[in-house]
């Protein structure tokens, strides 16, 4: 694996809108205020920047790259997206920085929005539409739907391994809250008890409520320069050491019901094998991960895929809550995620991040935090960024 781009782009700034489940603005106003809170943050302005990435789904048509630099006054700008929602939004900086190390770019705006919030599950229906096979083979038979996908793959899990996920879901979904509440910019702002959590109703047994990811309306930027033009910047660097997008020859709209194998997220493990391998670093060397967790099943999967424990054994390592905790032996989701905080399709993990090896994440933050890792899914594809605190 090529080293090539360690630490030659660093994070020096992001914005973020507040969490909400409706906002009071359109959703193109909020990219721009997340864009601009995170050039405020970097003590930059649109005229020093020569570079705008984003995953290549939504924000093509709901804020295309020419209406940012044209809203901003951007010009002479490479523009650069990548995959589709979760992975797109991590495999987005891998772009930067390939714009940053050919010397295409030297300041680089990231960002991602969504007002699905205001929508609801219109997003979701539109997805449906436009892919014919679920129309024609899914939706007459009632397949249809993120939390009746996940459902199945959760019942399958159960069945195959034996275990009882109550336990281990309720624990995930404690944990993130309480983080979630910690950290004082989430949407959510209830806590929660294991007991309450057993009387939230099924929504696609064996998941609840909690299980299922927020609906959110807001935005996230990050803005990524040339190693060397970041140590003259107010804020302390935050080193990109590896990233990776890895893919498998499976559409998204046939992921769900031609998957070869619902036990594992096929992509993960090599992703973050690759990411880890470009920072020259192993898996143990991880202070925390912010891993996408559109439901508990997603995030139970990836530990395992990931490798902090075997197949089926999941269930057992998070029972407690105490390895995934703030002080535990890996923190997941510091700020509570897509379940807790907001559901930004992993915008706000990549923010999270940034702001725990800056150390200044507050409440949350992981004691002596030096390198993290960001992993997001979009079904077939899986992004990884491995950052760290210091070059070199």
């Amino acid at each position: 694996m090529t080293t090539q781009l360690r630490d030659v782009a660093a994070f020096v700034g992001i914005g973020e809108t507040p969490a909400v489940r409706k906002a009071d603005k359109p959703l193109k106003a909020l990219v721009l205020d997340a864009i601009t809170a995170a050039l405020d943050d970097a003590g930059l302005t649109p005229a020093d920047v020569d570079g705008l990435v984003t995953e290549g789904a939504l924000m093509p048509s709901a804020m295309p790259h020419d209406e940012v630099a044209a809203t901003l006054g951007i010009s002479q700008y490479f523009s650069g997206m990548s995959s589709y929602w979760g992975s797109g939004i991590a495999s987005a900086h891998l772009v930067g920085a390939q714009a940053i190390a050919c010397g295409q770019a030297d300041v680089v705006v990231s960002y991602f929005g969504v007002d699905w919030g205001s929508t609801a599950g219109a997003a979701y229906t539109s997805i449906g539409e436009e892919n014919s096979p679920k129309v024609v083979y899914e939706k007459p038979f009632g397949y249809f739907g993120q939390p009746y996908f996940f459902g199945a793959i959760a019942n399958r899990y159960r069945s195959t391994y034996g275990v009882d996920l109550e336990r281990a879901f309720g624990s995930l979904a404690i944990n993130q809250r309480e983080n979630a509440l910690r950290s004082g910019t989430a949407q959510m702002d209830r806590s929660m008890t294991y007991g309450q959590y057993l009387e939230s109703p099924y929504v696609a047994e064996p998941l609840r409520i909690p299980d299922c990811c927020l609906l959110t309306d807001g935005a996230a930027a990050a803005v990524l320069v040339r190693s060397d033009r970041a140590k003259d910047l107010p804020k302390p660097p935050v080193y990109l050491k590896g990233a990776s997008l890895a893919t498998m020859p499976l559409s998204m709209d046939n992921y769900f019901t031609q998957n070869p194998d619902y036990l594992t997220w096929p992509t993960a493990r090599p992703a973050v094998e690759q990411a880890l391998a470009m920072a020259g670093r192993e898996l143990d060397d991880l202070d925390f991960a912010e891993l996408y967790d559109c439901f508990t099943m997603t995030l139970l999967m990836q530990i395992e895929d990931i490798g902090w424990c075997s197949k089926g054994e999941a269930a057992a390592f998070v029972e407690d809550g105490k390895r995934v905790a703030l002080d535990g032996d890996i923190p997941i989701n510091t700020h509570g995620g897509l379940l807790s905080h907001s559901y930004l399709l992993g915008a706000t993990h990549v923010t999270e991040a940034i702001r725990q090896l800056r150390g200044d994440a507050g409440d949350v933050q992981v004691a002596d935090a030096e390198l993290g890792l960001v992993g997001l899914l979009a079904g077939p594809h899986y992004g990884a960024l491995v950052l760290g605190r210091d070059e070199g």
